[in-house]
């Protein structure tokens, strides 16, 4: 059995990291996304093995982009309740309610990279850390800023 899968339901990324094959400068696929029902299929099949491994809806892209994202994690947790769901993104359209409502529907850690020189987004997560610090469910886990 896999010890990690990687899912990638939307080839979108909105990042400009000069060293990522994804990056909006360098990446050359077409915005596509996975089908419903192929993800769908995969989450169906990982459940009935009863995954027990980290699953990762993420690869070269940025999940929140997926507005299906919360529904994903949601059906992946209800199948598979032994697995380590995690998600990584660059924070650039995270707000404190996206983060509520992912661990809500079953998340359970989301790796926070911001890699770009300039300062779009430095200040929107500074300001979800220091709402986190706020919130008692995520002093000790569940979320790493990098």
């Amino acid at each position: 059995m896999p010890r990690i899968i990687h899912v990638e339901t939307r080839t979108k990324c909105n990042a400009f990291c000069n060293f990522c094959p994804a990056s909006v400068t360098t990446d050359k696929r077409r915005d596509t996304y996975m089908p419903n029902e192929l993800i769908e299929k995969i989450i169906d099949e990982l459940g009935r093995l009863d995954y027990p491994n980290r699953l990762s809806f993420y690869n070269n892209n940025e999940p929140f982009l997926d507005e299906r994202i919360f529904q994903i994690i949601k059906s992946a947790r209800e199948k598979m309740p032994k697995a380590y769901i995690e998600l990584k993104s660059n924070g650039t359209v995270l707000t404190i309610e996206k983060i509520l409502r992912i661990f809500d529907a079953g998340l359970d850690m989301l790796y926070i990279n911001y890699f770009q020189d300039h300062n779009l987004s430095r200040k929107n997560i500074q300001k979800i850390k220091e709402e986190l610090e706020e919130i008692r469910r995520f002093k000790r886990k569940g979320i790493c800023l990098q």
